[in-house]
């Protein structure tokens, strides 16, 4: 650049920056990286009050491709992305001209910039910075009236009269006109905004947070007085109040005087909120959020996380959790919902919240703000609530981010930052919804970073998480209804063990005993003879279980659907109520044999049957060949292993041989086929041997299958392209995969799916259900295919669990009585009954995902979480074993919404679709 030779002695006559353009309506605002920091500082440096007040008048911008011929005493600013538009040697022309600093601008610094200007370095004041951000100000302002209305209303000469006298005051010393004057220019720019767009936008500032980030820069910003908001989640926060004790207290102190904002509702970000079941994830986000409460004295005002996205549903538990608002994006991913509106109530079920759900600005990128101003022009002109959300790490903003702040301090022309408390409770409502995917977004990250982080069982272990879970949630209602019955608190008598499977058998365990203690059931020990077995069913659907006896099999009637003898003694098969039990006794005679209709094997080589459908093995593969139910006479389901590799993972990837198959059992009430296959390559090369064992029992819906690989070849890191699975094809195409997630069933986007409660596939009148006892990952192929993997890069375990069920009319009732069965336990024959329930749900659309019994002083209390599962309003009665004093519908924090009459022993509601609502009842005292 040309040597400056002004100075206050010596005042240059004009400056000018200049723009590619020909006019403001076509100001690029596209512009990217130092291109379009050129620009802005460019444009912006030349407002330093002390060049103003040299040269007595307004900065002005000139096209780049006509500059002014006389460049004599002039500052001619020349952002990068003017260079090629410049006429030929106009730099020399420059160079040669009396009293020219000709100032190329692309990278540098805005202060950098400004010491060149002059021969002495400029002042860099509070009150300089308030120029800069009224020169951002005015171009923002003049590319949303000139871009989107073609025409200013602004006063331009008294714009400039009201600049230059700001400009002398604070040459003069005289800050008080300083002041005066700037806000006459402010305000004549927002007068202006305030013509063509009359809503004002609203502006949030939004600093993330990082193990990294949590030191001075945070302190200063945490320090500074302005509205901003946080996103951290306990565990950063933790952090903070350990390494940064006084940030932490000076966060602590602003957040309780509602002069910060924060965003979070998770312990740790990383955590997918869809390996949780629909009690789980409430547990969480209790216990999460009473974790913000205890480190800082509130929650969080919105819910929000920088990884791991937010699953669709969530409305319905963040409502009542008592969140303001959410942040309906994933910083980590790069992936928001991707609309244009910024503010839309997010809804699901019966539950809305109000969301953020525009893409995050990158408050440290100058692109953003090139086009700031028609940007949020156009949301007003949409009739949306104009929003900008700008997010950076601490202390990592661009200078325009800095003029945008300082201006709102000054008016509204370009909106006003606001903390999420004022933006959600305050700012309009929005008049607009969404309604997301409730499961991930189907790109599969997850289990690709799992296994690109040498994670060890990256299924397995999340399978166990799974199972884990409802394990715990089948020993609560045992407690709970022990509780409700005899009206004492339930107490556990499990040891403590290490193993926390073991724990978790225990509690188990000790929770059926004394539920059986409440009903009168007396248990058998290990010493004592007991030929009757009790089965408890904690799950609010019946359940159908094989008990096996001593002696004869029992009567056909009440609670047995069928008994059969067996070589070894015989197998009942029992109906057990909801949230009760049912007592399965030997019969005292051998049954009557009919001699011409009697029941048949349910097993043979060419494949199994039961009452419910006709399973064909393929004799060449060993794969399934089809199934027939009588609702269908063509094929609806076939299956097979595979094993897919990165350079051939489609529908051809593999196929299957069978080498041996051999028949286990074949009896009235139950039959197992074994296959050994070998799974080839499209080379017809051997690359896995498996063993499958299908199993079918008499009075189920589902055929079992155990399954154990041997890989012959490594499979790659890719994991989503390298597995070995169990695919399966449905008839029709038009049928796509819904998830079971969080105990309802929803719709699912793109191709990899993670379901730990599994799949289920609805076909127009009949259904299939895809049970892989907490296997999560599973991918779309083709159009009516379906692979279910076990076995990727770093997994270990080699034997897995599967079950497909076919027209089952409450699936997640039935996944999660596949992972925590009704148990069975030896007890002595019953005096007076053999199976009964306490509670009773009448809709096959809805579940009791988690109970709690209350004992105050002679008064019962039962609160039962119920859910609707399938995404239908559902009429239902729950129905208790003695009559309900009152009832009342509570949020998840416990407190009372409303009150339901109930009728004797019942009480009637109304769920609409995936509605999640807690009943308090009141128990009578006659039970």
């Amino acid at each position: 650049m040309t040597k400056s030779v002004f100075s206050k002695a010596h005042a240059p006559r004009d400056a000018y920056v200049l723009l590619p353009c020909h006019s403001l309506e076509d100001f690029p605002t596209k512009l990217t990286g130092d291109d379009a920091n050129g620009l802005l500082v460019g444009w912006s440096v030349l407002w330093h009050p002390a060049i103003v007040a040299l040269t007595g008048k307004m900065p002005v911008w000139h096209r780049a491709d006509t500059p002014p011929e006389d460049l004599s005493g002039s500052i001619v600013i020349v952002p990068s992305a003017s260079e090629s538009d410049l006429p030929t040697g106009t730099k020399a022309r420059a160079e040669t001209a009396t009293d020219c600093v000709f100032v190329p601008v692309a990278g540098d610094r805005r202060d950098d910039i400004a010491d060149r200007l002059l021969s002495e370095p400029l002042p860099r004041t509070e009150r300089v910075a308030d120029f800069y951000a009224l020169a951002y100000a005015y171009l923002q302002v003049q590319l949303m009236t000139r871009q989107l209305r073609y025409s200013s209303n602004l006063d331009d000469a008294y714009f400039a009269l009201q600049l230059t006298t700001a400009a002398l005051a604070w040459q003069a010393g005289d800050d008080d006109a300083t002041k005066d004057a700037l806000h006459n220019c402010f305000d004549l720019i927002a007068q202006e905004r305030d013509h063509s767009f009359s809503a004002d936008p609203y502006l949030i500032d939004l600093t993330l947070l990082a193990e990294s980030t949590l030191g001075t820069e945070l302190a200063d910003s945490l320090a500074a007085d302005r509205p901003t908001n946080l996103l951290a989640n306990v565990t950063l926060l933790t952090r903070l109040r350990q390494e940064n004790s006084q940030a932490f207290e000076t966060l602590k102190s602003r957040l309780n005087a509602d002069q910060i904002g924060l965003a979070g509702g998770t312990i740790d970000d990383h955590f997918s909120l869809d390996l949780l079941t629909c009690a789980s994830a409430i547990e969480y986000l209790s216990e999460s959020r009473q974790q913000y409460i205890d480190l800082l004295g509130k929650p969080p005002h919105a819910f929000g996380r920088f990884a791991g996205g937010l699953p669709g549903d969530l409305p319905t538990l963040l409502s009542q959790l008592g969140y303001e608002g959410a942040i309906f994006a994933d910083f980590a991913g790069g992936t928001d919902y991707g609309q244009d509106e910024a503010k839309l109530l997010w809804q699901s079920g019966d539950a809305e919240i109000q969301a953020i759900c525009s893409t995050p600005l990158d408050a440290s990128d100058p692109h953003v703000f090139l086009g700031l101003g028609p940007r949020l022009g156009e949301a007003v002109d949409a009739g949306q609530i104009s929003t900008a959300m700008l997010v950076h790490w601490p202390g990592a903003e661009c200078c325009a981010y800095e003029d945008l702040r300082r201006a709102s301090t000054w008016g509204l022309a370009l909106g006003k930052f606001q903390t999420l408390g004022e933006y959600f409770n305050e700012s309009e409502r929005p008049y607009h919804s969404f309604q997301p995917s409730a499961g991930s977004r189907g790109d599969g990250d997850w289990l690709a970073n799992l296994v690109s982080d040498k994670i060890q069982n990256p299924l397995s272990s999340l399978a166990r998480i799974t199972r884990d879970q409802i394990g715990r949630e089948t020993t609560r209602p045992l407690r709970a209804l022990a509780t409700a019955v005899s009206g004492k608190p339930s107490a556990s008598d499990a040891a403590a063990a290490t193993d926390p499977a073991t724990q978790q058998r225990e509690e188990l365990a000790a929770a059926s005993a004394a539920f059986c203690q409440a009903l009168g059931i007396e248990l058998a020990d290990d010493s004592q003879t007991a030929d009757s077995m009790a089965v408890l069913n904690p799950h609010s659907a019946a359940a159908r279980q094989h008990v096996p006896l001593t002696g004869f099999p029992p009567a056909v009637g009440g609670p047995v659907y069928a008994g059969h003898a067996t070589p070894s003694g015989a197998v009942a098969v029992i109906d057990v109520p909801s949230c009760g039990f049912a007592i399965a006794t030997p019969g005292d005679r051998e049954p009557r044999q009919k001699w011409f209709r009697g029941p048949k094997p349910l097993a043979d080589a060419e494949g199994l049957r039961n009452d419910f459908f006709e399973v064909a093995l393929h004799s060449q593969t060993g794969g399934i060949l089809s199934v027939h139910t009588p609702k269908t006479r063509s094929n609806r389901f076939s299956m097979q292993l595979v094993f897919a590799q990165p350079n051939n993972a489609g529908e051809q990837c593999s196929t299957m041989r069978l080498r041996n198959s051999r028949v286990l059992r074949a009896d009235t009430t139950c039959g197992e086929v074994c296959n050994d296959v070998e799974i080839l390559s499209p080379e017809g090369e051997p690359v896995a041997n498996a063993t499958i064992l299908y199993r079918l029992q008499l009075g189920s819906r589902q055929l079992q299958l155990e399954l154990e690989f041997e890989p012959l070849r490594p499979l790659e890191p890719q994991a989503w392209q390298s597995y070995l699975g169990a695919r399966i094809a449905w008839a029709m195409e038009a049928s796509t995969p819904k998830l079971i997630i969080r105990d309802q069933i929803q719709s699912s986007s793109g191709r990899y799916l993670l379901a730990p409660q599994g799949v289920w596939i609805d076909e127009a009148g009949q259904s299939t259900l895809v049970l892989a006892d907490g296997m999560p990952a599973h991918r779309r192929v083709g159009k009516h295919m379906l692979d279910t993997l076990f076995v990727v890069s770093e997994e270990t375990q080699r034997k897995f669990s599967l079950s497909y069920g076919f027209d089952i009319k409450n699936p997640v009732a039935a996944s999660r009585q596949s992972l925590a069965p009704p148990t069975q336990h030896r007890c002595h024959k019953p005096q007076a009954f053999n199976t009964g329930w306490l509670f009773h749900i009448d809709s096959p659309t809805v579940i009791a995902s988690d109970w709690k019994t209350e004992i105050e002083g002679d008064r019962r209390f039962v609160s039962i979480r119920l859910v609707e599962t399938m995404g239908k309003s559902s009429n239902c009665s729950l129905s208790c074993f003695t009559n309900i004093v009152s009832a009342s519908i509570v949020d998840l924090l416990g407190k009372k919404l409303r009150d339901v009459k109930p009728s004797g022993d019942a009480v009637m509601l109304k769920l609409t679709g995936h509605q999640i609502v807690t009943v308090r009842v009141e128990l009578g005292t006659d039970s």
